[in-house]
């Protein structure tokens, strides 16, 4: 293979080599090993998609989170350090996996919080919710508000997760599957055992 030249004008490199022999052409339908890999690269995570998907979940998160801790500034704490430690170790997330991974942080803190939690406080109301009732409908809030955490509460912990993520996250049962890494069988079943038992419980608190 002769050498490259660069012409005397300081022009476009000059191809004077003999180019090889081409390759033969793969079997049809063979994935070439480059495409292969391109297609399996996970995609990286940038603060682009982190601030969008803090924006698309912020609020499903703070739903859940809520109705498990029952203390407002806990599940804004809770929110903010999920993100932070996915951003801390962005260099092994793929950016097509992170919803499933935002939740799976924030439940897993939320564990850890209730784990280390000395006693349960009532706290504060959510902040969404309308402050300038009369106090007969304040009242009224608060009291379905208790029935409800009451009723939660007494539901197994793993029944409690699946209602939560599906009433109050907004998410379909595949994506509860991924979050929880369990069959998405299971969590229809549970979803369907604990919607009955916390409806029963509610019916036998108005009694």
């Amino acid at each position: 293979m002769r050498e490259l030249a660069i012409d005397d004008s300081g022009g476009a490199l000059l191809r004077a080599a003999v180019e090889p022999p081409a390759a033969a052409a793969p079997p049809r339908g063979a994935v070439r090993p480059d495409r292969a890999a391109r297609r399996t690269r996970p995609r990286t995570l940038d603060e682009e998609a982190l601030y969008a998907c803090y924006r698309r979940l912020e609020k499903p998160l703070y739903n859940v989170l809520w109705r498990w801790l029952w203390q407002a500034q806990d599940c804004q704490d809770l929110i903010h350090d999920a993100f932070l430690r996915i951003w801390d170790r962005r260099a092994r997330v793929d950016a097509d996996r992170l919803d499933a991974l935002v939740w799976t942080t924030a439940l897993n803190l939320a564990r850890n919080r209730l784990r280390w939690r000395a006693l349960w406080r009532t706290g504060e109301p959510d902040p969404a919710a309308a402050a300038e009732d009369d106090p007969l409908a304040e009242a009224q809030r608060d009291a379905d508000q208790r029935r409800l955490r009451r009723a939660l509460d007494a539901l197994p912990r793993a029944a409690r997760e699946v209602l939560l993520l599906s009433e109050y996250g907004g998410l379909g049962q595949a994506e509860i599957a991924a979050v929880l890494g369990i069959p998405v069988g299971t969590v229809g079943s549970r979803r369907h055992h604990a919607l009955a038992r916390l409806r029963a419980a509610l019916e036998d608190a108005d009694d």
